[in-house]
């Protein structure tokens, strides 16, 4: 299980983070044990001090090694998928996975609304009050996946893709 933790960067990718992953894709793959994504990320950490980590080398290690698994994988967007991180968290493509689901809470984009705004409305955003006013629209970005699961719980999640983990390993270690 590959996871984003929403209580260290608010779930984030960094350098570090982006290392350890692909090092864990790379041990998976050599030992023939399918990954299961579950992504809750605003995306890649972003921000001159993490830039200074040399963060797209590192994180770029996930989309290499993502495209070169030869187990499959799966992805489950339980909050959050935003911008690369998220394809990140989709071993490098939300088409490559056997399967991309999300929890009803999912949250697609491009990237997250705040910075989307900041991007798009830098000239206008001098006044405060302008900035409340757009970043109060919808905050769902509609994405590629498969399907929703009304499953928003972690046992009834686990029994609904748990058939497709035992296929798939009876697959993998026929003889």
């Amino acid at each position: 299980i590959v996871a984003n933790n929403p209580s260290h960067l608010g779930g984030a990718i960094d350098a570090d983070g982006g290392d350890k992953a692909a090092r864990f894709m790379q041990l998976c793959d050599a030992f023939d044990l399918p990954i299961l994504f579950l992504c809750d990320t605003p995306g890649i950490m972003v921000g001159p001090e993490a830039e200074k980590t040399a963060l797209v080398r590192h994180v770029s290690r996930m989309f290499v090694t993502g495209a070169s698994l030869t187990v499959p994988f799966f992805t489950i967007v339980l909050r959050k998928g935003y911008g690369l991180g998220a394809q990140a968290m989709a071993g490098g493509s939300f088409k490559a996975p056997i399967f991309t689901v999300a929890w009803p809470t999912g949250e697609f984009g491009g990237m997250g609304l705040e910075g989307a705004v900041k991007l798009g409305f830098r000239r206008e955003l001098g006044d405060s009050r302008r900035w409340m006013a757009l970043l109060a629209g919808p905050s769902v970005v509609g994405g590629f996946v498969g399907a929703v699961l009304l499953l928003q719980t972690p046992s009834r999640t686990f029994a609904a893709i748990v058939p497709y983990l035992i296929f798939f390993a009876t697959l993998l270690f026929a003889v």
